[in-house]
């Protein structure tokens, strides 16, 4: 039976985003045949482990291919090199690449995935690719949420949402929410902190602040917020798949490269890079965003450019290359 490899990590340098990416992928890849065997290989953290057990897929972690000859490999890992991408190819029977930013000779891979916006421009040195928006890989519970955020025009803000990702280690969540508790008024504002292990509620500026831990569904977060900030990583893909206005805050120049690509589509409002933060410009760049108009504008983009049958035509087409 024809195994399905994912090499990722979910650690404190990568983050949850390679992860949570790939889960999508695989969920889809089990619903087009629940017998399929799906394998996850790299360093996860306890709340990846808990996420994969949740599906029951396997874990493990090593460096030595030799037994998996038959099976087909996903990489989605940024800190890998061309003599990395070159040992795989001898190891494994199907190699594919999830790839941001076409840095690699992948002409002697089987696919190349790169769903981020505006990336069907992007000239590869293969031609089996599968890029843009159209492959969007995310969860099914999004479409519902997709779907309510579609037909509801009330553009009022009660529930401002605050998650940076899982890799947020200059703080900077907490120092949006201090910024932002300046600039509104009567609002519920959560902040998502993965350094936070109970919940904790407290008032400042008329406003109801909840700081919580990172929950198993990202999509309960989702379903509550009008108004989303995020770090540069997948998160603001999903946001804007469900059509709720957003905001992001990069952790890195790659993310936000990317960014300034979903901005310029105004599937975004970019903040800028963390490193970076400048906390009288952040302010003022949070008041402008909150702008109905803004807001306004960043919604109706988000209507035109997802589709909800994009992670399965995705799964799809990994199914076709690997037979």
């Amino acid at each position: 039976m024809h195994r399905f490899i994912f090499q990722c990590n979910a650690n404190e340098l990568s983050g949850l985003g390679h992860l949570m990416r790939c889960l999508n992928i695989a969920v889809t890849l089990k619903e087009q045949n629940s017998s399929t065997p799906i394998i996850f290989n790299g360093e996860f953290n306890t709340f990846a482990k808990e996420q994969l057990n949740h599906h029951n897929f396997t874990i493990i972690n090593t460096e030595n291919l030799d037994s998996f000859k038959d099976a087909t490999l996903i990489l989605d890992d940024y800190c890998i090199t061309q003599k990395d991408i070159d040992l795989i190819r001898t190891k494994v029977n199907t190699f594919i690449k999830i790839d941001d930013f076409n840095e690699f000779n992948l002409s002697q891979l089987d696919l190349i995935i790169n769903f981020r916006s505006c990336a069907e421009s992007e000239s590869y040195s293969n031609n089996n690719t599968c890029l843009g928006l159209d492959y969007f890989p995310f969860k099914k519970p999004l479409i519902d949420i997709r779907k309510h955020n579609l037909k509801n025009e009330n553009s009022k803000i009660s529930n401002i949402v605050i998650f940076i990702g899982g890799n947020d280690q200059t703080s900077v969540g907490n120092k949006i929410l201090n910024l932002l508790i300046e600039c509104v008024t009567n609002k519920n504002i959560y902040l998502i902190d993965k350094k936070t292990e109970l919940k904790t509620r407290y008032i400042s500026n008329n406003n109801n602040i909840t700081v919580q831990p990172l929950v198993e569904k990202i999509e309960e977060l989702y379903q509550l917020a009008d108004v989303f900030i995020t770090g540069g990583g997948l998160s603001k893909y999903e946001v804007a798949f469900c059509c709720i206005p957003n905001a992001s805050i990069s952790q890195n120049i790659g993310q936000a490269e990317d960014t300034t690509i979903l901005a310029a589509s105004d599937l975004t409002y970019d903040l800028g890079i963390a490193t970076q933060l400048n906390p009288s410009m952040i302010k003022k760049e949070l008041m402008r965003f909150l702008d109905k108009d803004i807001l306004l504008k960043i919604k109706n983009s988000t209507r035109k450019h997802f589709s909800t049958h994009s992670t399965t035509k995705l799964a799809q087409r990994i199914i076709e290359v690997s037979q």
